[in-house]
C-alpha cells in the first residue's frame, strides 16, 4: 500500500509554497519506499514519516472532493478519543503514581492513534487506487 502524493499546480496558493510541497513530496515517496519492502518497517521509522503522511491528510480532509465523510468522521474519531485519552485523569497506567511511566503509556497511545490514522488513511488511498485500474 502506497500513499500517492498529488500536487495541485497552477494554483496561487500552492505555486508560493513549492519547497514545501517538494519536501512533503520527497518524505511521502521514501516513507513509501520503507513501509513498501518486504522488512517490516520498526515503529520508529513509521513515526518519522507521520507528520509528511498527515499533512497529505490535512490537504485531502479539509478539501471538496477530497475524502469521504464517514473516512473524515472516523479519523477525527481516532484522534479525539487519543487526545481525550491523553488528557483524561483515568489511565492504564497513573502519572500520580509512576510519574514518567505514566505519562509514557500516554504518549504511547498518540503515537499508536497517529499511526492507526495514517494506516486509515493509506487503506482509503489503496482502495480508490484499485478502483480506478
Amino acid at each position: 500500500m502506497q500513499v500517492p502524493y498529488v500536487q495541485e499546480r497552477g494554483n496561487s496558493v500552492d505555486e508560493g509554497r513549492n519547497g514545501i510541497l517538494w519536501t512533503t513530496d520527497n518524505q511521502v515517496a521514501e516513507y513509501n519506499h520503507r513501509v513498501s519492502t518486504t522488512n517490516s518497517p520498526g515503529i520508529f521509522s513509521m513515526l518519522r514519516y507521520v507528520p509528511a503522511v498527515y499533512h497529505q491528510l490535512y490537504r485531502d480532509m479539509f478539501r471538496l472532493g477530497g475524502l469521504p465523510v464517514c473516512t473524515r468522521l472516523y479519523i477525527l474519531l481516532v484522534l479525539f478519543l487519543a487526545v481525550l485519552y491523553l488528557i483524561s485523569p483515568i489511565d492504564l497506567i497513573p502519572e500520580a503514581l509512576f510519574r514518567v511511566l505514566g505519562l509514557g503509556d500516554d504518549l504511547f497511545a498518540m503515537a499508536m492513534a497517529l499511526l492507526y490514522g495514517v494506516n486509515l488513511y493509506r487503506e482509503y488511498i489503496v482502495r480508490i487506487g484499485e478502483e480506478q485500474r
